[in-house]
């Protein structure tokens, strides 16, 4: 649990946070504060059509750690976290089965 949980998959969802709103997957303000505002509410919209119960607490740069000298990490639970990893799933496949989407970079890639 700690290894994953605690570690890898904190930072894998801070990464994906920062990436989907870098991107202006969730057509937010031009920042990346409001576009994690964005998802954020995205986020609960999400857990209530699915029926699935999370106490993470908004998503801020404060929460995702951004610091110059240290990987992102996402302030949140251990099992909180990999609802946030399901949702963050759910948002790119949605992203990139839109038909008004560009594509997305990492899934237009060819691994020979």
């Amino acid at each position: 649990m700690h290894t994953l949980n605690l570690g890898i998959f904190q930072t894998l969802a801070a990464e994906g946070l920062l990436w989907l709103a870098e991107n202006k997957v969730f057509e937010a303000g031009p920042d990346v504060p409001s576009q994690l505002h964005s998802a954020y509410v995205r986020f609960r919209t999400w857990l209530r059509s699915n029926c699935i119960g999370c106490s993470t607490r908004r998503w801020t740069v404060a929460s995702i750690h951004l610091t110059g000298d240290d990987f992102p990490w996402l302030s949140c639970k251990a099992f909180n976290c990999r609802i946030v990893l399901a949702f963050l799933a759910a948002a790119l496949i949605r992203t990139a089965a839109s038909p008004s989407t560009r594509t997305v970079p990492c899934a237009s890639k060819h691994i020979a």
